[in-house]
């Protein structure tokens, strides 16, 4: 597949986002042992997936759908599915971010597909505001928000 600046391939995030992409997110590689910080910074950083995919549009750079669509691979989803904090799986709020997250990360891989077929205008619009991309994001935030008051 060609991408809509001619490429062949997709680019390695340093390439689309420079040497500080990783600056894009937090880093999980050790759990954090305050959930409340963390889900606090989790929230910051997943509302950036809307400017991740805007600049995409911007530069006509191919997505990978499928790692997109994974909920296991962003920052949140790796803290989600982390074994440090299994004791929460049996929460509803948990359960409820657990869900909302999916369906972000759905939606967020299906917009990555429009903009893979240069159908900018269209990806475009999918994420302006009033949309079902805009609630999940806004559900996953409020989620989020649940589960720090049902901790405490």
């Amino acid at each position: 597949m060609q991408c809509g600046n001619g490429s062949d391939r997709t680019q390695h995030p340093a390439e689309l986002f420079g040497e500080h992409w990783r600056d894009w997110g937090g880093d999980f590689k050790t759990v954090p042992t305050d959930m409340n910080s963390a889900l606090e910074s989790a929230e910051q950083w997943h509302q950036q997936w809307k400017d991740r995919l805007r600049y995409a549009i911007a530069e006509r750079e191919c997505l990978d759908p499928v790692v997109i669509r994974r909920d296991d691979c962003c920052d949140l989803g790796k803290w989600l599915y982390s074994d440090g904090y299994k004791s929460y799986w049996g929460k509803p709020e948990f359960q409820d971010l657990l869900m909302h997250h999916r369906e972000f990360h759905m939606l967020a891989g299906a917009i990555s597909e429009i903009i893979n077929d240069k159908q900018y205008d269209l990806a475009t619009a999918y994420l302006s505001n009033d949309t079902q991309f805009a609630h999940a994001s806004n559900e996953v935030s409020q989620a989020i928000r649940r589960l720090e008051t049902a901790m405490e």
